[in-house]
């Protein structure tokens, strides 16, 4: 499934058999061997696919410096390392859920 941005051309971001990819951000392909859970969360009232991988320092070697230090912050309050905001993308969340859900459902977490 590769989900375009309504702002930018071409993919902003894959989820398949291979894994999942925000081309948006610099993890690079996440592969669902590295996933530890998915979830469905909230933050400040928008839905985010939140991703929780095995080994967060191979992820976080991969962005800046303050980016790094803007996803510390984040894991302190409870937040998974990845986010992925697809509320400007089509399909929208709702549709890559029920791709996981499908396709790999030993990876959502269950509350």
């Amino acid at each position: 499934m590769v989900i375009l941005s309504l702002f930018k051309k071409g993919p902003a971001l894959a989820v398949n058999e291979n894994g999942i990819e925000d081309f948006r951000a610099k993890w690079g392909l996440i592969p669902w061997t590295d996933i530890v859970y998915v979830k469905i969360g909230s933050i400040q009232g928008s839905r985010f696919l939140f991703v929780e991988v095995d080994d967060p320092n191979a992820y976080l070697s991969k962005v800046p410096a303050w980016q790094r230090a803007l996803k510390d912050s984040n894991k302190s309050l409870g937040f998974p390392l990845i986010d992925i905001n697809l509320n400007t993308l089509k399909p929208g969340l709702d549709e890559v859920w029920n791709y996981i859900k499908m396709n790999h459902p030993e990876k959502i977490k269950s509350e």
